[in-house]
């Protein structure tokens, strides 16, 4: 495993851990935190009934404390580490505040690019990501390189060099 990441996981005991809106982007950290044993609370500006129920079955199936509707993060004290969806603007009050108070404001993505033992490229812009990364990407692989396809819209790149 590489030396960050074993770190960061040993940093993770027993430190109190938010995650910030329950969306695409954060789903699978539910499931990395809890497999970590991290004791988590998930925030969310959305009300239960506006929250797919898949969503929310997460949160219960993993036993982590929730903090839900428009006032979620007034809660949001005492935490180590933050992770932030990329809506959530790391310059809004809350986050600023926490930040002040010691914790650790990133974002899932954040942490794979600090963690990657590889080279990430990513791609963005409103139209042809899609495109673009599987071209970048089959150039890649055809020059002998080992890569891997990422993000939300596959819109990441990581390679190893050869």
């Amino acid at each position: 495993m590489n030396e960050k990441l074993e770190e960061f996981e040993r940093y993770l005991d027993n430190r109190r851990v938010a995650i910030i809106g329950l969306g695409v982007s954060n789903l699978p950290l539910l499931k990395y935190m809890y497999e970590r044993g991290a004791n988590v609370t998930v925030f969310d500006n959305r009300e239960v009934d506006n929250i797919p129920r898949e969503d929310f079955e997460e949160i219960i199936k993993y036993d982590m404390k929730y903090v839900l509707g428009k006032d979620a993060l007034s809660k949001l004290k005492g935490f180590d580490i933050i992770f932030r969806a990329p809506s959530c603007m790391p310059t809004i009050k809350e986050l600023v505040e926490a930040q002040n108070e010691g914790a650790i404001v990133t974002s899932e993505i954040e942490m794979l690019i600090e963690m990657c033992p590889g080279t990430v490229i990513g791609v963005t812009g409103s139209d042809g990501k899609t495109t673009t990364t599987s071209l970048i990407y089959e150039i890649l692989k055809q020059k002998g390189y080992n890569c891997y396809l990422g993000g939300n819209i596959r819109s990441t790149i990581i390679y190893e060099t050869k």
